[in-house]
């Protein structure tokens, strides 16, 4: 970091985020953007850190910005609103949004993560099951525990993580005792807000 480059400030911030320092993920994304405009990959990594930080409002405009700057792979940018829409319980557009960022990029099998929330969500209960099950069978890392997927969706807000989590819930990765398990864990580590 002596003389970083937007791909390096659009790491920092991934892995800030993915430490819960929402804040420092917000700067280093801020600081990939102000180095190049330009970069669809800065705008995607500011969405991502706002929608983690409890600003899924926000991160509509840099997914936006992402797909104007790079309209040939909208996969990825698809992927963030999707999300973004999720986490403002809007959940019919995330699902159609998640559906059309799998279409353009089969091989990203952690949008059936979010996209197993929003069919749960929408009452689509096999379709939720069915999401969940193919997420399990693509990753060997995916074990069917709350505590595994939350740590891949560090959100800093608690009704974020009750409005995921408990989708995940929905979709039938685990019972209700172990989400109110894993939020009692967050709460005693003074990490949940």
């Amino acid at each position: 970091m002596r003389n970083p480059t937007p791909l390096a400030h659009q790491v920092e911030s991934q892995f800030s985020w993915d430490y819960r320092q929402f804040e420092r993920a917000l700067s280093e994304a801020r600081q990939a953007v102000a180095l190049n405009q330009n970069d669809p990959a800065g705008h995607l990594a500011m969405a991502w850190a706002l929608i983690f930080a409890g600003s899924a409002d926000a991160a509509i405009a840099s997914t936006e910005t992402a797909m104007r700057l790079d309209p040939n792979f909208p996969g990825s940018p698809l992927f963030a609103l999707g999300t973004a829409q999720l986490m403002l319980a809007h959940y019919d557009e995330a699902q159609t949004t998640l559906q059309r960022a799998l279409a353009f990029t089969p091989e990203n099998f952690g949008i059936l993560v979010p996209l197993s929330i929003a069919y749960a969500r929408t009452g689509q209960q096999e379709e939720a099951e069915a999401a969940l099950q193919k997420h399990h069978s693509f990753s060997i890392f995916a074990l069917p525990k709350i505590e595994r997927y939350m740590s891949w969706w560090p959100f800093k807000r608690e009704v974020d993580i009750r409005l995921f989590g408990g989708g995940l819930v929905k979709a039938g990765l685990c019972c209700e005792d172990q989400f109110e398990a894993y939020i009692g864990n967050l709460r005693q580590g003074g990490t949940l807000e």
